[in-house]
């Protein structure tokens, strides 16, 4: 879970005991810092129990990321008592600078086929692709962001097509075969080269960096001109 960075951060915790809601008769949550110290204005924090969750609000000056780091985590502690009994889990965000990016889980649904049933917004992490790309061609690719020309459209693309690479091997557990609804139904060949998408996937991505790389790669051939031999003459 991604977070923007210097901004104030609610964060969701659920009572949950063997996958069961429940009410519990006290709660305390601890944040801790990138380095999994304590927070001194976060220990201890007494939460509401009068239903099955609670919110926790981490303030904006909590969430900075220091200087020479391109991101950082923050781990929520809770415990809570329930029937007697104490449960403590451990939740964590992740916390990173505004990027400018358009890219949406929308698009990489688009390169993969799927629809938010089989892939939800949740399972893609759009900003480690970023982070990737940028980390293997560097400033580049942050350049590209704010360019305002074709390579702001190939940054949004490369980021939207690496996000896809990481899903690709999931592939046949995620897509659905026969989905139905009340008035229409779809039904997909219950086959898929992985490989093949892979390819196409990189494909794809390989064309967005060279277009941010400014890279210009010639295209094949699709008419020839020539002075033909004259079938007669011989000339």
């Amino acid at each position: 879970m991604w977070r923007t960075a210097g901004e104030d951060v609610n964060f969701l915790i659920d009572y949950v005991v063997d996958g069961e809601f429940v009410i519990p008769s006290s709660a305390e949550a601890t944040v801790r810092d990138n380095a999994g110290v304590p927070i001194a204005e976060l220990t201890a924090v007494s939460l509401v129990v009068d239903t099955t969750s609670a919110t926790l609000t981490i303030p904006a000056a909590q969430n900075t990321v220091a200087a020479g780091n391109t991101f950082e985590t923050r781990f929520v502690v809770t415990s809570f008592v329930y029937e007697g009994e104490t449960y403590t889990r451990v939740h964590s965000y992740r916390l990173h600078p505004f990027v400018p990016l358009t890219t949406t889980p929308g698009d990489v649904r688009r390169e993969l086929g799927l629809d938010s049933s089989e892939l939800p917004d949740r399972d893609i992490d759009i900003l480690s692709a970023y982070l990737t790309l940028r980390a293997d061609y560097g400033t580049q690719i942050e350049d590209a962001l704010t360019s305002g020309d074709q390579r702001s459209l190939a940054i949004n693309k490369a980021v939207a097509v690496k996000a896809a690479l990481a899903l690709v091997d999931g592939l046949p557990f995620r897509a659905a075969i026969k989905m139905k609804a009340e008035d229409s139904s779809v039904e997909r060949m219950s086959e898929f080269d992985v490989s093949e998408i892979r390819i196409r996937l990189g494909q794809q991505l390989g064309r967005a960096l060279d277009v941010i790389r400014g890279i210009t790669t010639g295209g094949a051939a699709t008419i020839v001109l020539s002075n033909p031999t004259d079938a007669i003459t011989g000339a």
